[in-house]
């Protein structure tokens, strides 16, 4: 009936990536990419906020900020993300921008760690959208969050911290 299916048994380790897909002898074919997360449920934190319809957790174990939506859909996924972190103490950035980058609009005393879904091993099934950007090693004091276009912000979250993490 035109049907053609293949069974590949995975390996026994948590898999990050698979890349598959099938190609000819001349190199023409097509490729799918997919990418895996392990159920978060265990690892977050309830809600430390919300906006956008997302919830946001920490997740300790992975020194992460979670981001989780249901219902969700592609479109909720689309824009990209903000993610502005504030040390506790700003000598705790590395100084890698040359004197001449600093604007206004990056001030040298915030990590901007802006992302896209996909970029960031998004999720999208079942309804359900869930993405994870690790945080840096340093205390924090605040975090700055949320989704843009180029029409401007779509929504945004501003998070205090102790800095004791």
């Amino acid at each position: 009936d035109g049907y053609c299916a293949a069974k590949v048994n995975l390996p026994d380790y948590p898999i990050v990536k698979i890349k598959t897909g099938q190609v000819t002898a001349s190199g023409e074919g097509w490729a799918w990419d997919a990418r895996f997360r392990a159920d978060w449920a265990d690892n977050v934190s309830p809600p430390i906020a919300s906006g956008g319809g997302f919830t946001l957790h920490l997740n300790e174990s992975e020194n992460a900020l979670a981001y989780i939506k249901e219902p969700c859909s592609q479109a909720d996924a689309d824009a990209r993300f903000f993610l502005h972190v504030t040390p506790a103490n700003p000598f705790s950035i590395p100084f890698n921008i040359p004197f001449n980058l600093m604007t206004p609009d990056r001030p040298p005393d915030r990590d901007n760690l802006d992302f896209d879904f996909a970029d960031e091993y998004g999720e999208l099934r079942g309804g359900k959208c869930r993405v994870q950007r690790r945080l840096p090693d340093y205390p924090i004091a605040q975090i700055k969050t949320g989704q843009f276009t180029d029409e401007g912000k779509i929504w945004e979250e501003a998070i205090t911290l102790d800095g004791a993490r």
